[in-house]
């Protein structure tokens, strides 16, 4: 994937409007086990519809809007049967999939590089028979043509322009970063190649952004928490670059100091103007022991799940930018 495309999927996280009706979480600073785990099979099921279900597909439905609508409600489901009761329902509403023609196609193995994990649509843990039929008949009548929600360039890479794009948003709309987390989770769960390289379990990762997404009140801790969720794919090219909030977190100006890790020490490596540095206590080559009389360890260990990096050595370069 290169990096124009993780930089457009990146941009589709910052949501920012409420053009749509926003619905607020019930419990949006502490979601309990119940809520987190509604929101958890949701995803994959808004994820699974939205990729799969022809009449989804086809753009007819601002699915957007459908998400919206049912997300506080199953949010609040207090049992697995209600939740089955409301996904059922709401699926049913999108349209009949028997209407289209069935896939009989089977894709030929040694052309697939990362295959989709599908097998939860059988769980029997998490839906009841009637959930699971319509899961998997939605599978066998699939789409298969073009996607309102993912084209390919004539490269092969996945290009996400289709989706809604919203310029402004409060930083309360618990809905819309709901959507935000479900948009992302599943655009990697689905198109990412790099996906089995994912250190963590990917499922395990949603769980646990559910909740902190959900506590983000103000527009700089959802885009810290953005931030922290794209640093989980552990790719290099996956940021959030150019954003004022985030400058300003970390500070817009720079020292005349240039600084590496080097065997686990901050090495003072260059100064960007030597004149003005002639007079500085600081010297090439000198140790940075402290910054605000915390360790150097400890810094970087605090910025640790913002680096958004591939391997330690860009991960220490991206430290001490």
């Amino acid at each position: 994937m290169t990096k124009n495309i993780l930089a457009f999927l990146l941009a589709l996280i910052l949501l920012r409007s409420s053009v749509l009706a926003i619905p607020t979480l019930e419990s949006d600073t502490i979601l309990s086990k119940q809520q987190i785990e509604n929101i958890y099979v949701l995803t994959k099921v808004w994820g699974f519809i939205k990729y799969h279900h022809p009449v989804v597909a086809n753009g007819s439905i601002n699915f957007d809007k459908s998400l919206l609508s049912l997300i506080e409600p199953l949010s609040a489901a207090p049992s697995k049967e209600k939740r089955n009761e409301l996904l059922l329902g709401w699926i049913n509403s999108l349209g009949n999939e028997n209407e289209y023609e069935l896939t009989t196609a089977i894709p030929d193995e040694k052309n697939i590089h990362v295959k989709a994990n599908l097998g939860w649509i059988n769980d029997k843990n998490i839906f009841n028979e009637a959930v699971i039929a319509k899961l998997n008949s939605i599978y066998l009548h699939r789409n298969q043509g073009s996607n309102a929600y993912i084209k390919l360039t004539p490269l092969g890479n996945p290009d996400f322009s289709g989706e809604e794009k919203y310029m402004e948003m409060e930083a309360d709309d618990g809905g819309m970063r709901m959507l935000a987390l479900l948009r992302y989770w599943n655009i990697i769960e689905y198109f990412f190649p790099s996906r089995y390289l994912i250190k963590e379990n990917w499922d395990d990762v949603l769980k646990e952004f559910i909740p902190l997404l959900a506590a983000s009140k103000t527009m700089l801790d959802y885009k810290l928490n953005c931030l922290k969720l794209i640093n989980r794919i552990h790719d290099t090219h996956a940021t959030i670059a150019n954003d004022k909030d985030i400058d300003n977190y970390y500070g817009e100006k720079y020292t005349m100091t240039r600084a590496r890790m080097i065997d686990g020490k901050l090495i003072v490596t260059a100064f960007i103007d030597m004149e003005k540095a002639k007079d500085d206590v600081i010297s090439l080559g000198d140790e940075i022991l402290t910054i605000e009389n915390k360790t150097i360890a400890v810094w970087r260990q605090e910025r640790e799940p913002f680096l958004c990096a591939s391997n330690e050595s860009v991960a220490n370069l991206n430290f001490t930018r």
